[in-house]
This record gives structure tokens, sequence and C-alpha cells, in this order.
């Protein structure tokens, strides 16, 4: 069994879908306090991903969730274990790289966060989105956790006690025995190895290399290029086994306040999808964001129930967002707080639909809001289904609450992803044996 620690809910279905598109039996869970060998083989499960949704805590309680989930990993008897990361490196990212090798005892690790099918490349250490230095893309501007450094070297080494050595481009296309000579080199003097890639050669390259290590950290991509370097075989995906009823509606959520979930969004208002859309300075006391939910919930309910698709999200341009990180500092709220009181509006408002009309297909955009959603509707993870882009597969509920769902990282994704999602839910439903 491959066992992976992600720190957030869509960067784990994120690697999911790259082990479930080789035909593994993926399986993600954000609730494992009781989760035992016996059900993991049950569901013949061959990638167990724990979700510790720990991006946005401080470093030493990242480190004690991350350390904790790789000892429940452990347990299970896991043969590879991979430390998935936000591949922008947002987060704790040194801590729970750190947390991972200290429960195994393991000294070096490869580090892998170019990401070349969504526009994520390294290069001599530094990192880029689409062409641009990560410093100069639009996670410079993210309202929690804002990205300013573009040598991913140091920002581990910044978080980390271990060192951290690049692997450069030309060591990663030297060919199998050059760059399995300079990984030796490296793990001699360093506690880390940062590698180079700019397109999907150089990850097949890494992978072919890296699949006899016994850990690895870094983005969901190199998983993609793993399985044929691995023993186990595929044992194929669980069917969808939930229908989302033809006279029902799919709910959107959109939590992201990214540029890519903005135009996912816009693109279904041009569609002239119902819009419910939430002001946010509306939502940080709860008394006003219990009135707002409540109207929201309404207004969603009927045009679902009348079997149209519907979207919620909030109100997202630049100067909103920064009108609304001001006024939660006036309420003593810091920015994370701020943005976690905007995703539980979200998470509120949709538990009051998917619980009135028992809704069975849901899309949502952004961690921290999936997060919050599939707890309060009581969802301990699923499994991952089928790809629809890069990096975004759709997943069958675990737990209180069946239902097919896309979850989704708010930069992930072109203009009209949200209405593919949807689609193929949709198709999902046709193929069901529900």
């Amino acid at each position: 069994m491959i066992g992976v620690v992600a720190d957030d809910v869509t960067g784990a279905n994120d690697i999911g879908t790259m082990f479930a598109k080789h035909g593994y039996r993926v399986v993600v869970y954000s609730d494992y306090a009781g989760l035992t060998r016996g059900e993991l083989e049950g569901h013949g499960v061959q990638v167990c991903i724990l979700n510790t949704e720990s991006r946005y805590d401080p470093p030493a309680e990242a480190y004690v969730k991350v350390r904790a989930a790789t000892a429940r990993l452990k347990e299970f008897g896991c043969s590879l274990y991979i430390k998935k990361t936000c591949s922008v490196f947002r987060g704790n990212v040194g801590a729970e790289l750190d947390a991972m090798a200290d429960e195994l005892g393991i000294a070096f690790s490869l580090l892998v966060a170019a990401f070349p099918n969504n526009g994520r490349q390294t290069l001599h250490g530094y990192h880029f989105v689409h062409g641009v230095l990560l410093a100069d893309s639009a996670f410079a501007a993210d309202p929690v956790h804002p990205t300013r450094e573009s040598n991913l070297a140091r920002v581990v080494e910044a978080q980390s006690g271990r060192r951290v050595e690049i692997i450069h481009l030309e060591d990663v296309r030297a060919g199998k025995s050059g760059l399995a000579a300079r990984i030796a080199e490296v793990r001699r003097i360093a506690g880390y190895a940062l590698c180079d890639a700019l397109d999907n050669r150089d990850l097949e390259q890494i992978a072919e290399v890296a699949a006899g290590e016994a850990m690895l950290g870094g983005s969901s991509a190199i998983a993609e290029f793993l399985p044929p370097f691995l023993p186990e075989r595929p044992a194929g995906r669980p069917a969808p086994e939930v229908k989302v009823p033809a006279g029902q509606g799919i709910l959107v959520v959109a939590g992201s306040v990214t540029p890519q979930t903005r135009a996912q969004s816009e693109h279904l208002v041009a569609l002239g999808w119902p819009v419910v859309t939430l002001n946010s300075l509306d939502l940080l006391v709860p008394a006003e964001r219990a009135v707002t939910v409540t109207a929201a919930a309404e207004r969603l309910q009927e045009a679902l129930a009348g079997g149209k698709n519907a979207l919620l999200r909030v109100t997202n341009s630049r100067e909103e967002v920064q009108a609304t990180k001001g006024r939660g500092r006036q309420l003593g709220l810091s920015e994370v707080e701020t943005s976690r009181a905007i995703s539980l509006a979200l998470a509120e408002t949709t538990e009051r639909v998917v619980r009135a009309l028992d809704l069975k297909g849901l899309v949502v955009a952004g961690g921290d809001t999936a997060a919050m959603v599939l707890g309060r509707l009581g969802i301990t993870g699923n499994f991952v289904l089928e790809e629809i882009e890069p990096g975004v597969p759709s997943g069958r509920t675990l737990g209180a609450r069946r239902m097919l769902v896309v979850l989704k990282s708010g930069s992930f994704g072109r203009p009209e992803f949200l209405e593919k999602a949807v689609r193929h839910l949709r198709a999902l439903s046709g193929r069901s044996d529900g």
C-alpha cells in the first residue's frame, strides 16, 4: 500500500487522481481517527491518503498532525510514503516534511514541486507558474498565505531543520544512471534534494529513480509517473454507486478568490445559471451571517429543487477582498480567521441546502471551503473516481452522507471547468449502478 499525507482535501484528491488514472483503488480520509487496516483491506485500498488540513496551522501544530498521520500509515504497513504539498509550496512545507521524515526515521528525501500540466515548472530551484516567477504570480496576492519567494529550496530551509540541495535540470536529463549518481552525492550532504523539472519527460525520469526511495515530497504530478516503476498492480477503480436524480440540480460552491476560480464562476454567470452571491462583509459577525445564510439557502433550494444547477459564491474582487480583510482586522480577526469565517458561511449554506433536498451532486472550489463543507455534512472521506482535468477528480463520499463530489483547488482548471465538472457528475450518474 502507498501512504500519502496531504495538507488539504483538494490536494489530497489531486494526488489521488494521479494514481486512480492508472487503475489504482484510492481513498482520501479527512477523518481517520477510527480507521483500521481491516477497513482498508475490505475496501481493497491500494493508495491511502490522509488529509491533515494543516496548511494554515501554526508550524508546530502542523508538525504534530503530520507526524501522527504518518504513524497511522506505518500501522497500515505502507511501502512508500509521500508528503503531498501545495504545488507552489504554500503552508508549512518544511515542518511537515520534517514530521514525516522524523516519524519514518529517514535522513533524506527527494522533493519535486513541478506540475507541468498545470503550468508549474522548476529551474535551478526557482519555481514558475505559467512562465512567471512564483513571487510575481497571482500567488503573491494570496489573501491568507502570500508567496514572495520563488526559490523553493529557500522556502523549505526557512521552515526546516534540514539542508536542501538542488538537483539541476542537466542532472535530471543525464539519464537514469547520471541522475542516480547525482542523488547519491547529494544524499551524503543534505536532508532534501529539490529536483528541477520543466516537462513530463523530466518527471518520468525522476520517477524511475525515485520509485526506489522510501519517502518523497512535493506536488502531485510526480505520482502520475510512479506506477510503472512500482510493484503494486492496479485493482481497478470503484463504481460511482450514487446517482444524481434527473430532476435535481447540482450545487457549485466557489469559495476561492483565485483568478482561476473567479473566471470559472463568471463563466457560469454568462451561461445564465442561478447565482447566489454572499457579500463577504456580512459574514464576519455571527448574527449577520445567520441571516445571510438563511436567505441564500432558500434561494438555492428553489433553483435546485426545480432541476436547475446553481452557483453559490462570495464577493471576490481584489477591492472586496481587501475591504473584508480590513473589516476583519477591525473585529480583531486574523487573516486566517477572516478567511475561515467566510468559508464557514459557505459551508453552513451548503449544509442547509444538501440536507433539505438530500442533494446528491456537489462541486466545491477552494480547499478550506471544501474541508468545512465535508465536515459539516459528516463526510469522512471519498473514493477517488475519474480525472476531469489535471489534478481534479470526481469522488464518491464516505461517511454519513453518500454523494458524488468534485473538490477542486482554487488555482486549478480552465474557465469552463465548473460547467465541465457538473456535466461529468451527470455522466457518472448515467453509469451508476446505485
